[in-house]
């Protein structure tokens, strides 16, 4: 394991097994351990197991909920109260050490657990937790038997956009695991500059490219879906290879670039990759919603023209229009706006953001205008009319 930089240990549930200590022993010290797990087993001995080894960097507890209640909608019933208990005592005695070790609060929404969003940041705030990972169901194998309905859309996003501003206000560091479309989507409607879409990247899928997924029987697969829709993708039997990993990563996955209707129709699939292995994707209702959502906010503000206030300052910066609005300290780059620039100022309020539209040639332009401007309408930087 040599050239393994990090490994990342899942369930089940990892703290049951009488080989995980040994088993993370047995990895060289210049490799990183992150371990997940639903907190219930973190006694005061596996605390120090834990901390004992200086390599694992990260813990993650799993909650679905912010208190007893919603927690055992998914969760066994009457664990809330030991996990948290637990996590106090894992942040306690990793602050007494002085260690660094992050401890995550892992978080999957349902249709259910909605309201517990908004209240994440301060449960992670007095319990102890470092960072939460917001991550949704994949309508797919076991998620498909327990959960039959759909998101409500408006309240996750509006649930999303309070996690994101309570969890800066506490100092503690989110990340939502999602597609970019979605993302685009909450940074649009914020009123707030916490979501930033310039920070987005390409949505890329490392299986079989430093990547490899171990299943709880030994097999290799190029990720973890795969292992849950069929051998057809085993890579190997890592018990029949002696768990030499290093032969195993010799084998090569073909690259399958078909990608479903969803994503064909979408503009935003640039930001996507599509999957290696060609299985579906099982996000597809939430990405429909979020391009379907963008478009009608998009269409709907064509017709409109950038209103004059006294606290709304335009400016141009190479080629780019900023507008400032000194009332809320808020600005934003709106892009060229087909703009003549030695008029700009006139023109930003008499041309309606349609016209704006015709006077650029490239699509990426056009797009980065509309989708400023209605960013800027939301956030409060100007107004439209």
């Amino acid at each position: 394991m040599n050239n393994v930089s990090h490994v990342h240990i899942l369930g089940g549930e990892p703290l049951l097994s009488n080989d995980l200590w040994r088993f993370i022993d047995s990895i060289p010290q210049t490799t990183t351990v992150s371990i997940n797990t639903n907190g219930v087993l973190l006694s005061s001995k596996n605390i120090n197991c834990i901390l004992a080894r200086k390599k694992i960097n990260q813990l993650t507890i799993s909650l679905d909920g912010h208190d007893e209640e919603i927690n055992s909608i998914v969760r066994n019933p009457y664990t809330f109260d030991k996990v948290i208990e637990n996590v106090k005592l894992l942040d306690d005695a990793k602050k007494k050490q002085r260690l660094d070790i992050k401890i995550n609060l892992a978080f999957v929404v349902t249709p259910d657990n909605l309201v517990s969003l908004i209240h994440l940041p301060i449960l992670a705030k007095t319990n102890g937790f470092d960072r939460i990972f917001v991550s949704f169901l994949y309508y797919e194998g076991a998620s498909i038997e327990n959960f039959d309905r759909d998101y409500n859309y408006e309240i996750l996003i509006r649930n999303l956009h309070t996690l994101m501003w309570e969890a800066k206000e506490h100092g503690i560091e989110v990340l939502i695991d999602a597609k970019p479309v979605f993302l685009m989507l909450l940074e649009m409607t914020s009123e707030s500059d916490i979501f930033q879409v310039e920070d987005l990247q390409r949505d890329i899928c490392y299986a079989n490219n430093g990547y490899y997924y171990i299943s709880a029987n030994h097999l290799l697969y190029p990720c973890a879906p795969s292992a849950k829709v069929s051998r057809d993708f085993l890579l190997c039997d890592l018990e029949k290879e002696g768990f030499i990993i290093s032969k195993a990563l010799t084998i090569n996955v073909p690259y399958n670039e078909s990608i479903n209707e969803v994503c064909k129709r979408c503009q935003y699939r640039e930001l996507c990759s599509p999957c290696p292995l060609n299985i579906g994707c099982g996000a597809q209702d939430m990405c429909s919603y979020a391009v379907k959502k963008i478009e009608q906010e998009l269409e709907g503000i064509k017709s409109k023209r950038i209103l004059k206030d006294k606290s709304l300052v335009i400016k141009q910066y190479n080629n780019t229009i900023r507008a400032i609005n000194f009332s809320n300290n808020k600005s934003i780059d709106l892009g060229s706006c087909g703009i003549h620039h030695e008029r700009y100022n006139e023109e930003i309020y008499e041309l309606t953001i349609r016209e704006m539209l015709t006077r650029s040639k490239k699509y990426s332009d056009k797009f980065n205008t509309l989708y400023s401007i209605k960013s800027a309408e939301y956030k409060g930087i100007l107004q439209l009319g």
